[in-house]
């Protein structure tokens, strides 16, 4: 005992000093253990200092328990509160637990408005990549509370529209499969009501696909609506009736048993086998817990009872219709209010789709001008660079050619010594006439190689053609060595005439007498 006391009493020291982290941890412990949350709350509920965040959490405790919403007037306090402050997610949640709580009191509308309210804000403050994880659970849940709501008044389409969305919340986080499998159950069964069968198929089909394990309840729930639905399309009763009784069979409760019970009632009634239709359908007027399948029961009652002419029971049936004729009129009001809601719901979804087109194309377009402008600037700077490297080269030329000629001054006069050199060797072939050639050459400054092809030309007449002929395979450089060699031109001198270094014109004069050879041995 003393052992406990002392737990206590440090327990509620920490709650003291640390109010709002022991709210935090009781939130957290509320998404796995919601009694064991509850029971922490109660516990610090009167000295916590966070009265709005605990008056939240309780409501929302209560809920998770199965308890009946008692601090409205805390919560509605709650709710005023997180509107005026930048918690956005807290807002939303208060907004919803509200709506649970109107909707507990059977006022529909203030329930729906609630929870368009919840979505608005998170929609408003969250992108679609920060709704996940316990953000998309809580919108998964407002949304299946929006399209249960809906679907209770019987707005087939727009539960079906929001049942859709509630979908792709619970597939945004680690839900449970069966959460998965329950909201395509209840998508199916409103295109089965409509009659769009193949749709109503293809939905059960897919959430049996999320359900392992067969023997829950939703698992033959969906299986005796796979079984009805099979009627209706193929219209075998035959084999439909056989596995609805044998679902029958499975069942673990009277709503369970009953509700089997009221589908094959209706199976057997459509198949004008009256008697065991009012078998089936009587069991479940006098035994169904539900109202909703004792009105389906007595609607069917009524008739054979007016087929049969059993005016007595009759009476019964239709008297227990009447107030359900007076809340199909009360509720067209009612169904026109929720319109109104869903209808503006769905004009601001639309606005805020077009918002996030134009934005999207806004983005594109300023994208694809910025690319546009990038490319300018990097073809100019591309441009810009290769200017300025043709600049640089024509400045490297001009140096080039500068400096080629402040060197070259030395080398002019040793080309003219060479000039020189032929006119020696031309001067022991007796040919005066060429001698004067040569000599004019170096007097009028030409270049030393035209001065020269001019000479042999003269000696030897179409004889560079010949040897072109003769030897195709020889390059330029290697034909002029050719020509330089018969007029015995050395090494150095051949090298200062062709610009080049000694070891290319030996490498040169090696190549020439191979490709002679090789002419040579081919000849």
């Amino acid at each position: 005992m003393r052992r406990c006391f002392l737990l206590w009493f440090l327990f509620f020291a920490f709650v003291q000093a640390h109010g709002q982290a022991v709210l935090s941890s009781i939130d957290t412990l509320m998404q796995t253990r919601p009694d064991s949350a509850l029971t922490c709350l109660m516990a610090c509920y009167d000295t916590v200092g966070d009265r709005h965040y605990a008056n939240l959490l309780l409501a929302e405790l209560l809920y998770k328990n199965d308890y009946e919403q008692t601090n409205r007037a805390e919560l509605l306090e709650a709710v005023v509160y997180y509107d005026s402050v930048s918690d956005p997610f807290l807002a939303a949640r208060a907004h919803y637990i509200n709506g649970v709580g109107y909707y507990e009191r059977d006022s529909v509308v203030p329930a729906c408005e609630e929870y368009l309210k919840a979505v608005e804000v998170m929609e408003e403050h969250f992108t679609e990549k920060e709704l996940v994880g316990q953000k998309a659970k809580f919108m998964a849940l407002t949304y299946t509370h929006l399209s249960g709501l809906f679907s209770n008044q019987y707005l087939h389409e727009q539960a079906i529209y929001l049942g859709k969305i509630s979908l792709e919340y619970y597939q945004k986080y680690d839900s449970e499969p069966w959460h998965i499998a329950w909201v395509l159950d209840e998508i199916g069964s409103h295109y089965d009501i409509m009659q769009q069968w193949d749709s109503a198929r293809y939905y059960y089909d897919k959430a049996m696909d999320f359900i392992s394990d067969t023997n829950k309840v939703l698992y033959r729930d969906i299986a005796t609506l796979q079984a009805f639905l099979s009627y209706k399309t193929v219209e075998d009763a035959e084999s439909s009736l056989k596995r609805l009784k044998k679902l029958c069979m499975l069942s673990e409760s009277p709503r369970e048993l009953f509700s089997r019970c009221a589908i094959i009632g209706e199976i057997y009634f459509h198949e004008k086998m009256y008697d065991s239709a009012w078998k089936y359908l009587d069991s479940v007027f006098y035994g169904s817990p539900t109202i909703a399948s004792k009105k389906q029961a007595a609607v069917l009652l009524a008739e054979i009872c007016e087929l049969q002419g059993r005016e007595t029971d009759k009476n019964v049936y239709a008297t227990f219709l009447i107030p359900f004729a007076t809340q199909e009129e009360e509720g067209s009001t009612l169904k026109s209010q929720l319109m109104a809601f869903y209808d503006s719901f769905q004009q601001k979804k639309l606005e805020k789709d077009h918002q996030k087109i134009a934005r999207k194309n806004t983005n594109l377009i300023l994208a694809f001008g910025c690319c546009i402008i990038a490319a300018i600037i990097i073809v100019f700077i591309f441009y810009r660079k290769r200017i300025n490297a043709l600049k640089k080269q024509e400045m490297e030329a001009r140096e080039r050619t500068l400096f080629y000629i402040r060197q070259n001054t030395d080398l002019l006069a040793k080309q003219g010594k060479t000039m020189q050199k032929l006119a020696i060797v031309m001067e022991n072939k007796e040919d005066k006439a060429l001698l004067d050639n040569l000599r004019a050459a170096v007097f009028d400054k030409k270049d030393p190689w035209d001065a020269l092809v001019e000479v042999f030309d003269t000696i030897q007449p179409d004889e560079r053609e010949r040897l072109h002929q003769q030897y195709p395979e020889l390059t330029e450089m290697e034909f002029k060595d050719v020509i330089l060699s018969y007029f015995g031109v050395s090494r150095q001198d051949e090298a200062l005439m062709l610009k080049t270094s000694v070891h290319t014109i030996d490498k040169i004069r090696t190549s020439v007498k191979k490709k002679k050879q090789e002419s040579a041995e081919k000849s």
